[in-house]
């Protein structure tokens, strides 16, 4: 069963590797060429909401009070010798129920920390820059549950996953965010008649920085924002010879507000990383410590073929020594290998396939193996009706199953991307819990049509 998992995948791989370079080989511009523009910005969300609730029959009566908080922040900067990326999350979430019988009051708090910074030691000799690289993963959770009655604590926990990654490596992948979008968008002006020739790979490039900064500039307000973008990229389309007109205006607004090209980026990396962890519990008052380092080595392959096509690859091993001071210790090593692929034949029709396989192995032959493929479309049918479909299947094979280690998710995860190394893809279900035996499928489709 296991040999006939790992040769499924392997020949899922090759046909889609196949697939992306049969599919559209044309590649006008040089990609590896594009530079994403110095960029630094940063964001800052504060939501909240009340619930009350009260309701009375016969019998008994009962009122509930919900309050939710959230702040998010998130920070993205790259410059030619610096790619960082910084976000956090913390929620606050408050419930109080009375009942006739009893009175209870629950409080949950999330707390989520991520940052990836890599510093480029000769980022402008051109080919394969050296980096050293520091990321940072803090997870925390607590929840506490009180018996108003009595003024005891009915259930207490904390759970936490932290881990310090510090990586040396080879190599960059390059953003190319705003590249597909400007050359959709000269493909429209050219077919409207709008421009002679295609613009040369210095304008495309220029347009797509361009995209980048407007795109990213901090206007609060949208509305504002809007006629911002719209104004600048105008501008520069005048400026280089494309008449200002009610149809180059209504092409402009329909890409830079509604078009999909998918996340995508250009190059490669080698990395050598050395990953300590731990994971402290309280549950109660009972303490559970696990605590690990490993050696990991990762590899990643992204490549823009034209602006349909976008495909990326990598593969990630490790060898991670675990203790625990209530499961049994031991050694851990994985194996993860990934393809995604993302393919749009217009700005309204985006498709995205990823398969993937992992492998854990534990001491006396303890091991698992996960495979799972998952694939999104969204299809335009038509200016009324429009498409969005797809599926998630998920497999686990125990040889025999270990529930006694806890890896953190920066470990278990495929590929865990930050804003410069993500693709847009559907994640599969994680199974890093390695349990039981299991498989899962799941398919969803949504089909939208606009009577008027």
């Amino acid at each position: 069963m296991i040999k006939w998992i790992i040769e499924k995948n392997i020949i899922t791989c090759i046909f889609f590797l196949l697939f992306a370079n049969m599919l559209d080989a044309q590649n006008r511009l040089q990609y590896n060429k594009y530079v994403f523009p110095d960029l630094f910005v940063q964001g800052l969300n504060l939501t909240g909401n009340a619930e009350y609730r009260k309701a009375n029959d016969q019998n008994s009566e009962l009122s509930r009070l919900e309050v939710n908080v959230y702040l998010n922040y998130f920070a993205i900067e790259n410059k030619p010798d610096i790619q960082r990326y910084r976000h956090s999350l913390i929620s606050v979430s408050y419930n109080r129920i009375n009942n006739s019988s009893s009175r209870e009051s629950s409080t949950y708090l999330t707390s989520n920390y991520y940052q990836e910074y890599r510093k480029f030691i000769n980022p402008k000799k051109g080919g394969m820059p050296l980096f050293w690289e520091i990321d940072q993963l803090i997870d925390i959770a607590a929840f506490n549950d009180d018996d108003l009655n009595s003024g005891s604590n009915v259930f207490r926990f904390f759970d936490a996953e932290i881990a310090f990654p510090v990586k040396f490596g080879v190599g960059r992948i390059e953003p190319l965010a705003g590249l597909p979008l400007a050359e959709f968008l000269a493909d429209d002006l050219l077919e409207a008649g709008l421009i002679d020739t295609l613009f040369g790979q210095e304008k495309m490039f220029e347009l797509a920085q361009k995209i980048v900064t407007v795109e990213n500039a901090r206007v609060f307000d949208s509305r504002r924002a809007r006629i911002y973008r719209l104004t600048e990229i105008s501008g520069w389309l005048e400026k280089h010879g494309v008449p200002s007109g009610i149809q180059s205006f209504t092409i402009l607004n329909d890409n830079l507000f509604f078009a999909q090209t998918g996340i995508r980026g250009h190059g490669k990396f080698h990395s050598l990383g050395f990953v300590p962890y731990v994971v402290p519990d309280l549950i109660q008052i009972f303490p559970l410590l696990e605590y690990g380092f490993g050696l990991q080595y990762e590899f990643r392959r992204a490549k823009n073929i034209s602006k349909k096509l976008h495909h990326d690859w990598g593969l990630k091993s490790g060898y991670f020594a675990v203790s625990s001071d209530v499961f049994q210790s031991g050694n851990v090593f994985l194996l993860k290998a990934r393809y995604a692929l993302t393919y749009v034949p217009i700005t309204r029709t985006i498709l995205t396939v990823v398969p993937r396989f992992s492998l854990y192995s534990l001491e006396n032959d303890r091991g698992v193996i996960e495979t799972g493929i998952s694939a999104n479309l969204t299809y335009f049918i038509n200016h009324r009706l429009s498409l969005n479909s797809g599926i998630q299947y998920f497999s686990m094979e125990n040889s025999r199953p270990f529930s006694t280690v806890v890896l953190p998710s920066l470990i278990t995860s495929d590929f865990y991307s930050s804003e410069f190394y993500r693709t847009n893809i559907v994640r599969a279900p994680a199974g890093n819990s390695f349990k039981n035996t299991a498989t899962e499928l799941f398919l969803y489709a949504t089909l939208s049509y606009n009577l008027f």
